[in-house]
């Protein structure tokens, strides 16, 4: 079940808060990643692999 308590980062500017406080989300590779600003929100969606680690990327793409 979702927890909206759940703390979440924002991967673009470091904020660490309540999912429920985040503005703004988006879903790459299958995972939601949260954003406390639209303008985090538009970098992390031109560039999403800039801001998700390599290590992240492959687990994915190789089904883990």
């Amino acid at each position: 079940m979702d927890n909206p308590e759940e703390m979440v980062k924002d991967v673009v500017c470091g904020m660490v808060m309540p999912k429920s406080r985040m503005k703004f989300s988006s879903e790459f590779l299958g995972k939601v990643y949260y954003f406390d600003t639209e303008n985090d929100k538009h970098l992390f969606d031109a560039y999403p692999d800039y801001w998700v680690p390599e290590e992240e990327r492959e687990k994915f793409r190789k089904g883990k």
